[in-house]
């Protein structure tokens, strides 16, 4: 079983405008991708291989 869990990072720190411009990070993703991605996660979910965590926040496949 592979399980993905994405928790908040425990550091709080303010940002200035230039700083926040330095923020980089994640992946750029076409809406096209996004919708493949969530039709691919409903299908994945809809046949059993995959289900909703108890919080609903996240889901696990088999």
């Amino acid at each position: 079983m592979t399980t993905l869990t994405i928790k908040e990072l425990p550091i709080t720190e303010e940002l200035d405008s230039k700083a926040m411009a330095e923020v980089h990070g994640g992946e750029r993703k076409s809406m096209n991708q996004v919708i493949a991605e969530t039709a691919q996660m409903l299908q994945d979910i809809g046949s059993g291989k995959c289900e909703f965590s108890n919080t609903g926040k996240s889901y696990v496949c088999y």
